[in-house]
């Protein structure tokens, strides 16, 4: 065992001596990281005793996470019309986003009580390097991981004193990184961050809804969607007006990214507020319905479904007494889009079978005289979901080139999106079995069709037991 011990002290400390000392290529960097961290997976005693070895670890991390570009350029500030940050290949952002996981798997395998402490001393020697602004980029990022970890909301104090002024930094990716780590947290402490630090957090988050930069405007809505979402309604009602003000100007008049997180922001806020929106409503509608029936071209895919999913979880928090005199003109709209618009692979399928699922339940039998133009379509698109799932693998050769390694990913992203999809629509057929019943016989061939789809050889299809 000693030998073992010492074996594996003196292969990190090698890795870290090629990792700093060398002036070795991105990949080899890469190889050196995981290789130390593939031994510390298999024995995490080790660096439990060695806290050196820990720390030289957390350093090469670091490190990695500071191999960004100096310059801000206008594509990072304003990404094109479209754009997706699940879809980017920029090393800059897989080198955090590398950094990030890692620290989140180490304080995962090592133990937060350990890992913490070490953590916080050199995320504030980082924070104190005032020549370079990617050192607090890294720094901030990697406090976004702790929150998880963290049971009492009162150790998160520190953390959220030091990140909150860099709400207003003058650099962007300072600004940027500051809204990324509050959000996380808020998200992974919720509902007690709410309780303890809204008052601190939302009001300079809203401000940043008006930035001069796109990506920091978005940025700062998807974290107020993390605050809010699921939160109280008294952590809500506060800050709605400023920011669902805010939230309108942007979707009628940014970029997409900007009006995705808006879009996000005010769905957030919708169904967290609940009765409390009612007096938003009527205002929303129309810029939300301009939205759904304007934004037709292939780059807007994924702002029209995020759309569909506000209009239905806003109409579902005020009631079917609100949205009576709008279910024409959205059902149609939805129907439209749903006949005309989704493609094999499409981020409109599982905002439409879930937005379906609100309205069924919001509406009851009053969907009723609607159901022979929803259905076919519906059942048509709900099909094809269950056929690709079944198709879709995963490749699996031990050695495999860059461009394999890319089309493995892409496929593997498929086959996710295939079934999380599966999942959506088998919930929606089973809400709408559960409320209308007997109101889907007309459409009996499709539901026939559907009722019997065997995925592994089972009925996966069930009425639920109210």
């Amino acid at each position: 065992q000693v030998i073992v011990y010492n074996e594996q002290i003196l292969l990190i400390e090698i890795i870290y001596r090629f990792f700093f000392f060398f002036q070795a290529e991105d990949g080899i960097r890469d190889f050196c990281l995981s290789r130390g961290l593939g031994d510390v997976y298999k024995r995490q005693s080790l660096l439990r005793k060695d806290l050196e070895l820990l720390k030289q670890l957390i350093e090469m991390i670091f490190l990695r996470m500071l191999d960004v570009d100096d310059d801000i350029d206008d594509e990072w500030s304003r990404p094109p019309e479209g754009y997706s940050q699940d879809l980017d290949t920029d090393s800059d952002y897989a080198n955090v986003r590398f950094g990030m996981n890692t620290i989140d798997r180490l304080i995962a395998a090592i133990n937060y009580e350990i890992m913490l402490p070490i953590l916080s001393l050199m995320v504030q020697q980082m924070l104190q390097q005032g020549h370079d602004w990617r050192y607090k980029h890294a720094a901030l990022m990697a406090l976004s991981q702790v929150g998880e970890y963290v049971e009492n909301v009162d150790f998160i104090a520190p953390i959220v004193d030091v990140v909150t002024p860099f709400l207003l930094d003058q650099h962007p990716r300072l600004r940027y990184a500051a809204c990324h780590c509050l959000g996380q947290i808020g998200d992974d402490m919720q509902p007690k961050f709410q309780e303890k630090y809204n008052s601190k957090c939302v009001p300079p988050l809203v401000q940043l809804m008006t930035d001069a930069i796109p990506r920091v405007q978005s940025h700062a809505c998807a974290a107020l969607t993390n605050i809010f979402e699921g939160s109280p309604q008294d952590y809500v009602i506060p800050y709605m007006n400023e920011a669902l003000e805010k939230a309108f100007a942007l979707i009628k008049d940014s970029i997409s990214i900007v009006k995705e997180n808006a879009m996000s922001c005010i769905s957030a806020i919708s169904e967290s507020a609940k009765e409390a929106y009612i007096s938003y409503y009527d205002i929303s509608m129309p810029i939300l319905f301009n939205i759904l029936t304007t934004h037709d071209k292939k780059e807007y895919k994924q702002l029209r479904g995020q759309t569909i999913e506000c209009i239905t979880l806003m109409s579902y928090s005020v009631g079917i007494q609100h949205f009576a005199k709008y279910a024409k003109d959205v059902i149609q709209a939805m129907i439209l889009i749903q006949t005309n618009s989704v493609e094999e692979n499409d981020p409109l399928k599982s905002y439409l079978l879930s937005g379906w699922q609100r309205l069924c339940l919001l509406m009851g039998k009053e969907i009723v005289p609607y159901m022979e133009h929803i259905v076919p379509s519906l059942f048509k698109m709900a099909h094809g979901i269950f056929d690709q799932s079944q198709k879709v693998g995963i490749l699996d050769e031990p050695e495999l080139s860059k461009d394999e390694l890319a089309e493995k990913k892409e496929k593997e992203n498929v086959n996710t999106s295939a079934t999380e999809e599966a999942e959506v629509a088998l919930h929606m057929l089973s809400v709408f079995i559960d409320e209308l019943g007997g109101c889907l016989l007309y459409t009996s061939d499709a539901a026939d069709d559907l009722l019997c789809v065997d995925l592994g050889g089972r009925r996966i299809i069930k009425k639920k037991k109210k």
